[in-house]
């Protein structure tokens, strides 16, 4: 069983992106997914996957909640 469950996080930690796109000053700008800190506002758009836990400030279209809680 140990071994399934380490293949499925494996797995899920693929499907993560490496880098997300955040607002700095006025700019967008994507960052690598380390480089992230507290405060910042990440740019999540249509297909994108939602990489970290957050805070939603805005939303410009419909989001679909099943994505949102089944993403890694």
């Amino acid at each position: 069983m140990k071994v399934k469950a380490g293949e499925a996080v494996k797995r899920l930690k693929e499907l993560q992106p490496k880098t997300v796109k955040v607002i700095r000053g006025v700019d967008e700008v994507e960052v690598p997914l380390e480089d992230l800190v507290v405060g910042d506002v990440v740019v999540v758009k249509a297909g994108d996957i939602i990489a970290v836990d957050g805070v939603v400030l805005l939303v410009s279209q419909s989001l679909c909640l099943n994505q949102v809680i089944e993403a890694p």
